[in-house]
């Protein structure tokens, strides 16, 4: 039983720590990784990126579509999986 219940608490911390808000991606400076490219720096601080629900968008043109955004161990790690809007290739960046 006690078993169960260490790896029942585990696994909750875990997928807490995996999900992030809109405001979380937004309140990060993400750097190109690996796939296609929108640019080597994606800062939604500045004017020129902005985000909306799942769209980047990049001097106010959709340019590409969030599909998941997770936590690698325990908070270390942070990435950004993106599908471009022009050509549906994925894209990858990591948070710097």
């Amino acid at each position: 039983m006690k078993k169960h219940f260490i790896l029942l608490t585990t696994c909750v911390i875990y997928f807490q720590s995996c999900s992030m808000t809109e405001s979380d991606i937004r309140e990060k400076t993400w750097k190109y990784s690996d796939g296609t490219n929108i640019g080597d720096w994606i800062d939604f601080k500045n004017s020129f990126y902005s985000l909306s629900n799942d769209t980047i968008y990049s001097n106010k043109i959709p340019v590409a579509k969030i599909v998941s955004s997770q936590t690698i161990t325990f908070g270390s790690k942070r990435t950004l999986l993106f599908e471009s809007i022009e050509n549906k290739q994925k894209g990858t960046y990591v948070e710097k």
